[in-house]
């Protein structure tokens, strides 16, 4: 295995850093990561379904941004809400610097009741480009067994889309298998119709994240 997903567990709350792995018995069985392109920014929604060779224990997980817009609305769920317990660009180092982090913990108690499920979602401002980190942890075990990845993009603002530089169609949903990710899922974007709604914070939805 070379990179694992997107969420790196951590055995402390110390600094993550390559090529750190201390979660050998978890892995990725699914991702499905759905990208909605709005006038100023991208809303991110990504559900894990994580496979447990152990019974559950207690993670703290860490969840690095690509660098770029600013981040609103950033929430975690398992069983329930999980509270972010730090965030801050000092948490996650990568050989091309850092990355905004999110931090937050599961009890092995919400992996048993969300069955090993997870949610995020955040927004981030994106006037010209976005991109998603798929290959920012060595944590898991195996590579992702199933990534979807799903563009909805209502105002057309999409000019390019690639998935670890490789070019595809964000028209149609990209199914990728037994995937080890050393880079990201990149848009290019038209301007925003309005440029000065592209320089306020943007909005996340405020639903309840549920599976």
């Amino acid at each position: 295995m070379r990179l694992g997903p997107l969420i790196a567990a951590l055995a402390a709350p110390a600094c993550a850093s390559f090529p750190a792995r201390p979660s050998p018995d978890v892995a990725i069985a699914r991702e499905d990561l759905v990208l909605t392109v709005g006038a100023a920014a991208v809303a991110v929604d990504v559900r894990y379904e994580f496979a447990f060779a152990a019974p559950p224990r207690p993670m703290r997980l860490a969840f690095p941004v690509a660098a770029g817009g600013a981040v609103s609305g950033f929430a975690a769920a398992a069983a329930g809400p999980l509270p972010v317990v730090a965030a801050g660009r000092h948490l996650w180092l990568t050989p091309f610097g850092y990355f905004p982090t999110y931090r937050f913990d599961v009890s092995a108690a919400a992996w048993r009741l969300a069955r090993g499920r997870l949610a995020v979602r955040y927004a981030q401002a994106a006037p010209a480009a976005f991109a998603y980190v798929l290959g920012s942890g060595r944590s898991w075990a195996g590579p992702i067994q199933t990534l979807r990845v799903t563009v909805v993009d209502p105002a057309h603002r999409v000019r390019a889309a690639r998935i670890e530089g490789h070019p595809w169609n964000p028209a149609e949903p990209r199914i990728l298998t037994a995937l080890e990710p050393e880079g990201e899922v990149e848009l290019d974007l038209s301007p925003p119709a309005d440029p000065a709604r592209a320089r306020r914070p943007p909005s996340a939805d405020s639903a309840t994240l549920s599976r």
